[in-house]
């Protein structure tokens, strides 16, 4: 190789090294945005935080979204999940405001939350600093300061409305007895995983709702399911016997068998 390549090699190597540093391995909080006021003396016009008081800030509330979980379905359960953070348990950062957005589909923005971080007894400024933070269904998308409202009283985050699929508690033994009825050549799945949906009770907790069943019919054999992956009922009828299923919790994870009418009658049935 002659001289004269070495300095692209070297540039290319130095513009390698900056994407790798830039991009990372994995999707990081967004930092809060900087002030756009030039001088503590524009910032305090605004009602906006500069200097040490707003470092500090800035901080602890990187190292609070930095720690929090991601893949949320609504502004709602990101502002349940922030809650938990250990500054938001211990008063040190509150929730003052939750936004909703009106974007759809995964990547759009599902609203915002206000924060507002508190002094704690060791900063030197003794002053509140407030944020707005952007959120997508996988992660925040942006942070920026806001003046803090006097008046802005901290707020619990909104309640979770959203139903929630429940295996029937009695879904094997319902099963068991529907499957028990149906005749040496069985009907169409559809029809039989409506007579399930009807026999097994009905949870009774609140936004509870059960989950359905789901049938498969191969031949003379039918195989049931209710649940998914960490909560799952399997039974199936073989050679006209019906008997509840149980597999190793590993096999009904995604991209495993799963929890499927399917896995039921592919799986030897196994009474422990």
């Amino acid at each position: 190789m002659g001289i004269r390549g070495i300095p692209g090699i070297i540039a290319a190597s130095i513009g390698l090294a900056a994407l790798l540093s830039t991009s990372g391995c994995a999707a990081q909080p967004a930092a809060p945005e900087p002030s756009v006021s030039a001088t503590p003396a524009e910032a305090a016009a605004e009602g906006l935080v500069s200097g040490p008081a707003l470092a500090e800030a800035e901080q602890r509330l990187r190292t609070t979204l930095y720690l929090m979980g991601m893949d949320q379905p609504d502004i709602g359960a990101v502002a349940r999940d922030l809650v938990t953070a250990r500054e938001l348990e211990a008063g040190t950062i509150e929730l003052i405001g939750v936004e909703e957005g009106e974007g759809q589909g995964d990547g759009a923005e599902l609203g915002a939350v206000q924060l507002r971080v508190l002094p704690l007894a060791s900063s030197a400024e003794q002053v509140a600093v407030c944020f707005s933070v952007t959120y997508n269904r996988y992660r925040d998308t942006g942070s920026e300061q806001i003046a803090c409202d006097a008046g802005a009283l901290r707020i619990e985050p909104p309640v979770n409305t959203s139903t929630v699929l429940v295996v029937p508690a009695d879904a094997t033994e319902a099963a068991i007895a529907v499957l028990d009825a149906l005749p040496v050549s069985p009907p169409a799945a559809a029809e039989i995983a409506a007579a399930l949906d009807a026999a097994v009770t009905q949870p009774s907790g609140e936004l509870e709702a059960a989950y359905p069943a789901d049938v498969v019919v191969e031949g003379d054999s039918i195989g049931v399911a209710f649940g998914r992956t960490d909560d799952c009922a399997l039974i199936a009828r073989v050679d006209g016997v019906a008997q509840p299923v149980h597999v190793a919790s590993i096999s009904l994870q995604e991209g495993e068998l799963g929890c499927f009418g399917s896995t039921a009658i592919t799986t030897p049935p196994r009474t422990h």
